[in-house]
C-alpha cells in the first residue's frame, strides 16, 4: 500500500506520468513476463501491460513556444474574436481552425492568420441550433464537424459551416442517466460514454458524495452503441435529492468537488485512451476493443493538508473538496498517436502544468512545458492549437510552434 505524502510533495506527484520509461519489447506468449531496464512489462492474453515503479532521473525536454504565433481573441468590442466560454477546437484540411463558442451558442471559424471566416449556428430547437448549450465539438472525419447541444442533440455541419445531418443516438439504458459524445475517430465512428446515476428506480438515487460507472461506446450507422469499452468511475460529485410533499422527486442537484477524482477520456484517430485520475492507469482501446494496452504506475497517495483546504476555501468558500488529490489532471492525443498526460496542478498554485508525452505503445517521449494557463486541444505536426485564460479569465485561441 503506498504510504500517504503531503501536499509538499505534490511537485514530484507531478511527475508520475514521466514512470512510463521506454519499453524494449514483449513476448508474445500469454503472461510471459520479461524484464526490461526501465520497468516490467506483461503480455496477458494479448493485452501488453506495462508496470514502473520509480521516476525516471533524465527526461527529453520539449516546450511550447515563447510566444503565441497566432492569438484570436478580444476583450472589448462585439466581433467573432470576442468569447466568453470556449467549448473546443476543430482543425479543417487547409489549417483553418473552427471554434466553438458556448456563450454566443456559435460556431466561429478562423484562417490560420487569425482572420473570421464564417458563423454558424445559434440558440434555438431547429437544425443547426443549439439548445441551451454546445456539449461537445470535435472533428468528424476529414472535413465534418460534430457538434452536441444541451438537449441531447448531436450535429453534423459541414467544413463551410452549413448544417449537414442531426445524428440520432439510441436511447440510453433505463435509469437516471446521461449520456455525451466525446469525439471521433478518423473513419467517422462516434464515440461517447454513459453515465448511469442510478440502476433502476429513484429511491435508489446516491446521495452524499459519490461516482456514478461511465462506460464508453462505438456508434453505428444509426446511433447504437456497437462495441462497449469497460467501466470507469465518473467525477466525484456530491447529489442532492429534493423531494415534494408526497415524496416524489423535484430536482436533482449534481455538484463537482473541487480538485475531485474523476474518469478521463482522450480520442484520437484510430483509439481511445481511458482512465481514473485515482492512480495512473491508462487503457488503450482501437476500434475492434480492447484494450490493446495497459500502462500503470505506482505512485504514493497524497493527501490534501488542512493549509491546502484552507487555500481553496479562501477561493471558494461553497467549494467542495476531496481528501485526496488527484493523480494526473487530463489526456490528450495527438496527430501522430501519442498520448500526453497533464500534471495535476491544485487550483490554488499559479504555475505552468507539466506534460508528459508517450507514444501509442506506451513508450516515454518528452516531458513537454506549456505557458502558464495554456490547455492544448488539437495538434497539427509541430503546431499544437489550444486555450488561454487572462488573469480575467477571458479565453483566447492561441496557436504555438512546439519546440523539440
Amino acid at each position: 500500500m503506498p504510504r500517504p505524502n503531503t501536499l509538499t510533495q505534490l511537485s514530484t506527484l507531478g511527475l508520475l506520468a514521466a514512470t512510463l520509461l521506454h519499453v524494449t519489447g514483449c513476448s508474445n506468449s500469454s503472461d510471459n513476463v520479461s524484464l526490461s531496464a526501465s520497468g516490467t512489462v506483461r503480455d496477458s492474453a494479448g493485452v501488453v501491460i506495462v508496470e514502473h515503479e520509480g521516476l525516471p532521473s533524465e527526461l527529453p525536454l520539449w516546450t511550447i513556444g515563447d510566444s503565441a504565433e497566432v492569438r484570436i481573441g478580444s476583450i472589448d468590442g462585439s466581433g467573432p474574436d470576442v468569447m466568453g466560454r470556449i467549448v473546443g477546437l476543430a482543425l479543417l484540411p487547409g489549417g483553418a481552425v473552427v471554434v466553438a463558442e458556448g456563450q454566443a451558442l456559435e460556431l466561429r471559424a478562423f484562417d490560420r492568420s487569425g482572420s473570421h471566416l464564417w458563423t454558424a449556428g445559434r440558440g434555438g430547437a431547429g437544425p443547426g441550433e443549439f439548445m441551451r448549450t454546445i456539449s461537445h465539438f470535435s472533428r468528424l472525419g476529414e472535413d465534418s464537424l460534430l457538434a452536441s447541444d444541451g438537449g441531447g442533440r448531436t450535429m453534423v455541419f459541414r467544413a463551410d459551416g452549413t448544417y449537414a445531418r442531426l445524428v440520432r443516438l439510441a436511447e440510453p439504458e433505463e435509469g437516471i442517466g446521461r449520456s455525451r459524445v466525446i469525439g471521433a475517430l478518423d473513419d467517422g465512428t462516434i464515440v461517447s460514454t454513459y453515465y448511469k446515476l442510478m440502476a433502476t428506480t429513484s429511491s435508489e438515487i446516491p446521495t452524499g458524495i459519490t461516482r456514478g460507472p461511465e462506460r464508453v461506446g462505438l456508434l453505428d450507422s444509426a446511433g447504437a452503441v456497437d462495441t462497449t469499452f469497460g467501466e470507469f468511475r465518473s467525477q466525484e460529485s456530491t447529489i442532492r435529492v429534493s423531494t415534494g410533499a408526497s415524496g416524489e422527486i423535484s430536482s436533482i442537484e449534481i455538484r463537482r468537488l473541487t480538485m475531485g477524482r474523476a474518469s478521463v477520456f482522450a480520442v484520437g484517430a484510430t483509439s481511445v485512451v481511458a482512465g481514473e485520475t485515482d492512480r495512473f492507469e491508462l487503457f488503450r482501446y482501437d476500434a475492434a476493443g480492447g484494450p490493446t494496452i495497459v500502462i500503470r504506475v505506482e505512485t504514493p497517495l497524497t493527501l490534501l493538508s488542512d493549509d491546502a483546504r484552507q487555500q481553496t476555501l479562501a477561493m471558494d468558500s461553497n467549494a467542495v473538496v476531496s481528501d485526496t488529490l488527484p493523480a494526473f489532471g487530463t489526456v490528450r492525443i495527438d496527430d501522430a498517436g501519442r498520448i500526453w498526460v497533464q500534471e495535476f496542478v491544485p487550483v490554488f498554485e499559479e504555475r505552468a502544468a507539466q506534460w508528459y508525452v508517450l507514444d501509442s505503445s506506451g513508450t516515454f517521449v518528452a516531458r513537454a512545458i506549456a505557458p502558464r494557463g495554456f490547455d492544448p486541444r488539437v495538434f497539427s505536426g509541430d503546431e499544437v492549437w489550444g486555450v488561454r485564460l487572462d488573469d480575467l479569465d477571458v479565453p483566447y485561441v492561441e496557436r504555438y510552434r512546439i519546440q523539440r
